[in-house]
Order: C-alpha cells, then sequence, then structure tokens
C-alpha cells in the first residue's frame, strides 16, 4: 500500500492555441487537456486535482456531473477531492484561458565549452529560437508603428530573455550573423548574475531568432581536483556545469554540448546527473596544436530550464608538463629564426 507519493513531471507542447493565429493586438488564448485523476494501476483512496492559471481571465473549463465538486479562484481550478477512484481512471478536462506568457523554444542549441589550463573556461551558446505560440496572421501582419507607439503593443509576443550565469563570469558578448548586439543588460544578484538578452526584434508567434553567446569564467570555478600528481605525474580532474539552458523558461528541443579538452588531456569519462554517458569523441586542432585536442560531444533532447537541472561531470586525466608543449614550441621557433637571421646576416657580409 502506497501512502505517499511525490511526483513531478513536464509536459512539452501540452496547449492547443485557439484560436491558431491572432493578429498583432491581440491575446493568445490556450486550450489544456489533462486526466482528472492520477493515472495508476491502483485504487486511489482519495484524489484531487488543482490546475494554477497563468492569468485569471477563463474563456471555458470542465463542469459537469462527473467532475463535482468543482471551484475556481482567481488563481486555481480545483477539482475534488475524490473517493474511491478505480484504477486506471481516464476522464479528461479541458481548460480553456488567456496566456501571455513567452512560448520559447529552441529547435537546435550547441552548447561549447572550452577548458584551458592556463585558467579560463570558455563557454558559448548558439541558439535557434521561435516562438511557438499562435502565429501572427499574415494580414494585416506586423505593423512597427504600431508596436512603437502603444504601450501594450502586442501582448502574445516577448522581446527579452532572462539568463542566470555563475556571478564570476566576465566578457559576456551577445552577437548574430550581423555583429555584436548591443541590447543586452548585466544585473547582479546575490549568487548569480542575470543578463538580460535582448534579440534585434520582437519574437511573434511563428518568428525565429538565430543567436549566439557566452563567457568566460575562471576555472576553479568549474574544475576540481580529484588527484594531484604533480608536475611530473598525470592529475585527474572534474569539470562540472549545469546540463539545461542558462535562459529561463526555454525549452530545448535537441541540446548538443561540446566539450573541449585541453591539448594532452587522456581517460576522459562523463555522467549527467549521476548516471554514466558516453560521448562521442573526436579531436579538433587549433592554434598551436599538435596531435589535436578532444572533443566530447552529448546530445540531449527535450530539456527545460528549470526543472532539467542535472549536473554534467566531466572527468579526465592531463599531465601539467602538456602546458609546456606550445610554449617550448614558440621559443625554438623563435630561436630557429634569430639563428637562421643571425647566419644570414653573417654570411652575407663574408661575401
Amino acid at each position: 500500500c502506497i501512502r505517499d507519493r511525490y511526483q513531478r513531471r513536464v509536459h512539452g507542447g501540452a496547449f492547443q492555441f485557439r484560436p491558431k493565429e491572432i493578429q498583432q493586438r491581440d491575446n493568445q488564448l490556450v486550450e489544456y487537456r489533462e486526466n482528472l485523476h492520477f493515472y495508476s494501476h491502483y485504487p486511489t483512496d482519495s484524489s484531487s486535482t488543482t490546475v494554477k492559471l497563468p492569468s485569471p481571465s477563463v474563456e471555458s473549463f470542465t463542469r459537469a456531473k462527473d467532475t463535482e465538486p468543482v471551484s475556481k479562484t482567481r488563481e486555481n481550478i480545483n477539482y475534488g477531492p475524490y473517493s474511491n477512484v478505480p484504477p486506471l481512471s481516464n476522464r479528461t478536462i479541458k481548460i480553456h484561458n488567456l496566456n501571455n506568457e513567452p512560448f520559447a523554444e529552441a529547435p537546435e542549441m550547441r552548447r561549447i565549452v572550452e577548458v584551458s589550463h592556463w585558467g579560463n573556461l570558455a563557454v558559448e551558446e548558439h541558439y535557434r529560437l521561435v516562438h511557438a505560440g499562435a502565429k501572427l496572421k499574415d494580414s494585416p501582419g506586423f505593423s512597427r508603428l504600431e508596436y512603437s507607439s502603444t504601450l501594450s503593443p502586442s501582448p502574445a509576443s516577448f522581446r527579452k530573455l532572462v539568463a542566470t550565469i555563475p556571478r564570476e563570469a566576465q566578457d559576456i558578448y551577445f552577437r548574430d550573423s550581423i555583429g555584436n548586439i548591443s541590447s543586452s543588460n548585466v544585473k547582479a544578484a546575490r549568487r548569480q548574475l542575470e543578463v538580460e538578452l535582448y534579440p534585434r526584434y520582437p519574437l511573434f508567434g511563428g518568428w525565429e531568432a538565430v543567436f549566439h553567446w557566452g563567457y568566460n569564467l575562471p576555472l576553479l570555478k568549474a574544475l576540481t581536483t580529484q588527484v594531484d600528481s604533480g608536475w611530473f605525474g598525470s592529475s585527474t580532474y572534474a569539470l562540472r556545469f549545469p546540463l539545461s539552458s542558462p535562459i529561463k523558461g526555454v525549452w530545448v528541443r535537441n541540446l548538443t554540448t561540446e566539450v573541449w579538452l585541453p591539448e594532452g588531456a587522456f581517460s576522459p569519462e562523463v555522467s549527467v546527473g549521476g548516471r554514466d554517458r558516453v560521448p562521442a569523441v573526436d579531436r579538433y586542432r587549433t592554434h598551436l596544436d599538435t596531435e589535436g585536442r578532444l572533443r566530447l560531444t552529448l546530445v540531449d533532447f527535450d530539456v527545460v530550464n528549470p526543472d532539467h537541472d542535472d549536473t554534467v561531470v566531466v572527468t579526465y586525466r592531463f599531465s601539467h608538463l602538456s602546458m609546456l608543449r606550445e610554449p617550448l614550441m614558440l621559443t625554438s621557433t623563435f630561436l630557429a629564426l634569430f639563428a637562421v637571421a643571425i647566419f644570414y646576416t653573417h654570411y652575407v657580409n663574408l661575401i
């Protein structure tokens, strides 16, 4: 016998937009359908359902003899309590109400986390973001004049995205294919930074924006040493960062995470939320690399902030001597150039 049970579920695409197309000044109306009872294979002694409303304005909601008792307040619609609910009970309820919340959806997101043992962690995120709500009608379409001249030009559109990142982040940038986007703000909170990102134009239903943004973070804020073997041994390190997008309320359909380890790293292992994962591993070369760096790639689907707060942990081994490759290569190159210049100068003078 199960006395108490707590379960949290996140549904993507749970709303039907009624109507499917709206004009610029219209509010957005959505229809939500859900089972009245907790769907269980076991009898339920007592059951009740509370639907929290995004706004007090409700067009209609299910109210019938088999759903009583039903009550509505400004913020909730309450169904039940019901006694002795049979197993696999299925009674669909519908709620049609006003909902102008941003329906921000990212069909594609690519995150790049680059580790440098010279003390920096670079994070960059690429988005293709769409407004998945009721589409803007083609006729009369969008009016920039109307949007700029009224206090509430379009309640169903959104312009601002809010992301939370570590307080130690610096060198924050926000760009698209045209170049730098200067319409962004950074606010310091108690333990984090809130970054307000404003795309170049407001997003209406069916519209999309493509951009990328990123920042640098001191490596010590994300990397820990598990086994320290000194300069002449291979130490074990653990990199930690959140899986979900830092932008609040964004549903990421397809999330690709790439972790670029420093050249010389080996034996990588990855876990997400305590579960082992097997990433795709290849190598890429950048400036002054010889054998290339390990690139670990993870692919996840249907990730929502903040409900998917799993932590990605990447452990790997790395020797401090590997950090001397590039300085030694640069030093030897310059010494060779100086030697050639000295030899050439003396040889010309002898002739």
